[in-house]
């Protein structure tokens, strides 16, 4: 099965080489990834000026047709914007089960964003977690409870910083009954 990562314009090409790399070594026995290059822009429809963000929803039609017209199994956009969705502040990604697909930000998981200093590992380390916990809904896992579970649903930069990297042993056993 082939996966597809889609780059908007302006995600560095490290950032989008590293979802690649930690989603091959994660899930590395189903799973193909092609990193689409061909870079896309974020959707005009779904910025709100007055929030200054993208609409994470505006996104996943965009993921759905690059997808389809590729065949792959499922696709995550990878960006840079600042995004949200309905009434929340932000969101550090936002995936669609059904028809798998989702949208992942950078921008929050930077800790400069949040006026902090940071590494390249430390930031690696959250983007990985971010790009693994949305590829894990396109897979169909839901939210897992376990701290230690990349499927932890994290609200903040500190619950993000805290979960841990990898599926826990439900999350994994859940993918091996779905014959991933």
């Amino acid at each position: 099965m082939k996966v597809l990562l889609i780059r908007t314009a302006g995600l560095p090409i490290d950032d989008a080489l590293h979802a690649k790399k930690v989603l091959e070594a994660r899930l590395r026995q189903a799973f193909g990834f092609d990193l689409d290059d061909s870079t896309v822009f974020p959707p005009a429809d779904g910025y709100d000026g007055r929030r200054r963000q993208y609409a994470a929803e505006a996104f996943l039609p965009m993921a759905e047709h690059v997808k389809r017209t590729g065949n792959h199994f499922a696709s995550l956009l990878l960006t840079d914007v600042d995004i949200f969705s309905k009434s929340t502040n932000y969101v550090f990604g936002l995936a669609d089960i059904a028809r798998r697909v989702a949208v992942v930000s950078s921008c929050r998981i930077h800790p400069s964003f949040w006026g902090a200093m940071e590494t390249r590992e430390f930031f690696e380390e959250q983007w990985g977690k971010v790009v693994t916990h949305e590829f894990g809904h396109t897979l169909g896992l839901l939210h897992c409870k376990d701290w230690r579970c990349v499927m932890k649903y994290s609200n903040s930069p500190y619950e993000l910083y805290k979960k841990g990297k990898d599926f826990c042993v439900k999350c994994r056993r859940e993918l091996e009954m779905m014959s991933i």
